[in-house]
């Protein structure tokens, strides 16, 4: 029997400032989604589907990390996503569905960081991240 994990971070009215803090790809993420179960703490990520709708009509990118760690050399040993392998810059309201498979081990239970980096102010940004995949 597999078991699954599912991560979510959603805000459909834009009022809960989940997506509209800008980091840079070096920036210790400071925003995580909480994964069920919130013991999970390795597995392999299958999917990552989002949605952003700024005010602002501005692009973006999405990353997802295993730890809240800064540098390059860190970012990339704790990236488990990357949104500009599915599309260069995220579009304003535009879904996206990427199936992956990235195997990761979290630093923190059930914590799955996300960072954003925007190409000017977002405004109240709307929408949500998920990520789900297999446990171990």
């Amino acid at each position: 029997m597999t078991k699954i994990f599912r991560a979510t971070k959603e805000d459909f009215d834009g009022t809960g400032n989940y997506f509209e803090t800008s980091q840079a790809y070096t920036d210790t993420p400071t925003l995580y989604m909480t994964a069920r179960p919130d013991t999970l703490i390795q597995g392999i990520l299958k999917r990552v589907h989002w949605r952003l709708n700024p005010s602002n009509a501005v692009t973006y990118q999405l990353y997802l990390f295993s730890d809240a760690v800064a540098d390059n050399y860190g970012s990339e040993m704790a990236k488990i996503f990357d949104s500009t392998d599915v599309v260069a810059l995220g579009a304003d309201d535009t879904e996206y569905d990427a199936e992956v498979t990235t195997p990761f081990k979290l630093a923190s239970p059930g914590k799955i960081y996300y960072l954003i980096t925007w190409s000017g102010a977002p405004g109240d940004t709307l929408g949500y991240i998920e990520a789900s995949g297999e446990r171990e």
